[in-house]
């Protein structure tokens, strides 16, 4: 790193957090929502410094931040936030100002190692949806914000408001599909009363020299909306081809598992595949993360999707 950027950053934590005088700052590859920093003091302690873009939001961004708090505090394998944090009349501040409009969290060193896609088996898919079937019974337990507006009004206001597309996405999303979706996520009353990770991807997972999942990084976009959409998240990173094939082993390893200790039943794929495209879309315009692969072949036929997921589970 260059020095005029390290002691950029030095001076940030002094005036934000008490973690004594640090003697090295290192790039690491963590998830992929924020550019992240390795940090080693002169007591020999090790942070994780992540930099958000000011695409995230900070009140969302915060609010991502206290579920983390909490299920990190709860056992699950996830980075702790740093202690040493500023507080606010409202309780701790877990997000700071960085350079150029960014956010800048702290949390404990982020241990582990990515498994190349192509490695993942079914045995660890089985042991992904164990995991996060705990973590939505853990943010089945704490407390959402209220009057949130519904999917569809999100989806017509960031469509309007940020026309900009992210930059990695190719093509863009068809207005046409995307209208059709408004109509059958405004028909169906898509139920979103509850919390998702909303971030899961292989870049998120980090696992041990025992191919246990150590850490979940990239909470960036935990917030409101059906927790099984990170199920879904699961499905098309590590359940779908290539070719478009469903790896149907892999599938039943996943689903069955999370099923078996999920908080409650999926009462219909359909209603979380469609919330799932919904979420993707808003992130696409604000532009927090590209789209998924094949996500264009998905928004213009959903049901093919819910259709797979079902399928698997039901075998």
């Amino acid at each position: 790193m260059e020095d005029r950027t390290a002691y950029a950053f030095n001076a940030l934590l002094e005036r934000h957090y008490s973690i004594g005088r640090v003697i090295r700052f290192r790039h690491l590859q963590r998830g992929r929502q924020a550019t992240c920093f390795e940090i080693l003091t002169a007591g020999q302690r090790e942070y994780l410094l992540q930099l958000f873009p000011p695409e995230y939001r900070l009140p969302w961004l915060q609010h991502a931040m206290s579920v983390l708090d909490v299920a990190s505090r709860r056992g699950f394998p996830a980075p702790r936030l740093e202690a040493s944090i500023p507080m606010t009349s409202s309780g701790p501040c877990f997000v700071v100002d960085g350079p150029q409009g960014s956010h800048l969290v702290l949390t404990e060193i982020a241990v582990g190692q990515h498994l190349s896609l192509e490695r993942w088996t079914a045995q660890d898919l089985s042991h992904l949806g164990l995991r996060l079937a705990w973590l939505h019974r853990l943010l089945a337990e704490m407390p959402m914000a209220t009057n949130q507006p519904s999917l569809s009004e999100q989806i017509r206001h960031w469509s309007c408001a940020s026309p900009l597309r992210h930059p990695r996405d190719f093509p863009a999303p068809s207005r046409v599909h995307v209208d059709l979706l408004l109509q059958m996520l405004e028909n169906r009353a898509v139920d979103n009363a509850g919390l998702a990770h909303g971030g899961i991807s292989p870049e998120a997972i980090l696992l041990d020299a025992d191919r246990q999942i150590a850490n979940v990084v990239d909470w960036g976009l935990c917030q409101t909306g059906h927790p099984a959409q990170d199920v879904v998240d699961a499905f098309v990173h590590w359940c779908i081809r290539p070719d478009g094939m469903v790896a149907r082993d892999e599938a039943q390893a996943l689903l069955e598992a999370y099923a078996s200790l999920a908080p409650n039943p999926v009462a219909s794929w359909q209603n979380v595949v469609l919330s799932w495209c919904g979420r993707h879309l808003i992130d696409h315009y604000t532009g927090c993360r590209p789209l998924p692969r094949g996500f264009g072949t998905i928004l213009a036929n959903p049901e093919s999707l819910t259709a797979a997921i079902s399928f698997c589970q039901s075998k």
